[in-house]
């Protein structure tokens, strides 16, 4: 059995002597495949962590409606107490 191992692994090495492009694209497309897998995983992850911040930050009983997209969590800090409502104030935003 060491015997089989062995030959295959100095078949192996004889193929990739035989083919060095071949290898060379092949250990290419390998390593860009895994650098784009753990740059989305660790996208997909900063995403879901800055959200449960916002969420977090927000408070069990807070609810807030925005009425135009923000690129940044919403602030707390520049709501306006209007009575029993807050409103955002429309030049912080």
């Amino acid at each position: 059995m060491i015997h089989n191992i062995g030959e295959g692994v100095a078949i192996a090495a004889d193929s990739i002597r035989a083919n060095k492009l071949r290898s060379a694209l092949t250990i290419l497309g390998v390593v860009i495949g895994v650098t784009t897998v753990m740059t989305i995983a660790s996208m997909v992850q900063g995403i879901r962590s800055q959200i449960f911040n916002a969420i977090e930050t927000a408070g069990p009983t807070a609810f807030y409606v925005v009425r135009f997209f923000s690129q940044t969590p919403l602030n707390p800090d520049r709501l306006q107490h209007v009575g029993d409502h807050f409103r955002a104030d429309r030049h912080a935003c």
